[in-house]
């Protein structure tokens, strides 16, 4: 439903999810996406979120224009989080090339639904998926390109990282963390 809704048919995506904040890199996807665009000519990116940083679309667009992948990026802005689930599904790779981020709740979301994840090899990020992300420089265009194509190409290690990634996230879940948090309250006011 979510292809037919952006009018796509036998392209391969590559979703991104999140805000156009410089540390998001999402510039480097659209590099990263011109680089891929030879070898994969019907490859498009879905880009869900709204900007959330002064001109970030205006910015991104003006990219997209001069690189002339105007055809290939399409901008979804504000999803329910009822329907989150359907692009992820929808999605041949997940990317998430954040400079910095507080946990990475979009990778995981991800590699729930089964779909591939890279990722940045910094803050949280490496610990958020574990072994069922590629963590990558989140600077590095050019890797991000070639890990993409791996994903798409090499069918062993796509199946590697969609299982890894899969009993990763059963290691996480609100009832243990609240479970934890509640010990840690515990032990907080036994001390006081």
């Amino acid at each position: 439903a979510i292809l037919k809704k952006h009018h796509i048919t036998n392209e391969k995506i590559v979703l991104y999810v999140g805000s156009e904040e410089p540390r998001q890199n999402v510039d480097k996807i659209i590099k990263a996406l011109k680089i891929l665009s030879k070898k994969y000519p019907t490859l498009k990116l879905i880009k869900v979120g709204k900007p959330q940083w002064p001109n970030g679309r205006e910015t991104l667009l003006r990219l997209i224009k001069r690189l002339h992948l105007t055809d290939k990026v399409i901008f979804t802005d504000y999803v329910p989080e009822e329907d989150l689930p359907k692009y992820y599904n929808a999605a041949d790779v997940f990317i998430y090339p954040c400079a910095y981020a507080g946990w990475g709740l979009p990778p995981m979301e991800a590699m729930a639904c089964g779909t591939p994840v890279i990722t940045s090899n910094t803050t949280s990020l490496p610990e958020a998926v574990g072994t069922g992300g590629i963590c990558i420089n989140p600077h590095d265009h050019v890797a991000l390109a070639r890990n993409i194509g791996l994903l798409l190409t090499d069918t062993s290690l796509r199946k590697e990282k969609i299982h890894a990634g899969l009993l990763h996230v059963k290691k996480f879940s609100w009832d243990k963390e609240a479970k934890k948090l509640e010990k840690v309250y515990k032990k907080l006011n036994e001390s006081t």
